[in-house]
């Protein structure tokens, strides 16, 4: 395991909120650790693909929803997965073959 690094491990996160009953600063349990302050290996792998599919797809000026629609899934799936919270082993496809030795 491995301090997250959303919360650097205090389990907890500042957000704001936008909800019906309240509108403000909140502090929520972490989001990509679920309020545990580690993630697994796994997840940090997801980060690391996520995060070459993302810089490789800015850098080619594609927008979320362009590279969605060209590889067939949602933005929200397509986001999910650069920011390694979703499986991104099929972006691994897509990712170019030199920038592949550093996944």
């Amino acid at each position: 395991m491995k301090q997250c690094p959303d919360c650097k491990g205090k389990k907890k996160i500042m957000a704001f909120v936008d909800g019906q009953d309240f509108n403000g600063v909140e502090e929520l349990n972490c989001l990509r650790c679920k309020g545990y302050g580690e993630i697994d290996e796994d997840m940090e792998r997801w980060m690391k693909i996520g995060g070459v599919h993302r810089t490789w797809r800015v850098a080619q000026w594609e927008s979320l929803a362009e590279c969605a629609k060209r590889l067939g899934m949602g933005a929200a799936d397509l986001s999910a997965m650069e920011m390694g919270r979703k499986d991104p082993t099929r972006l691994i496809a897509d990712i170019p073959t030199e920038l592949q030795p550093h996944l």
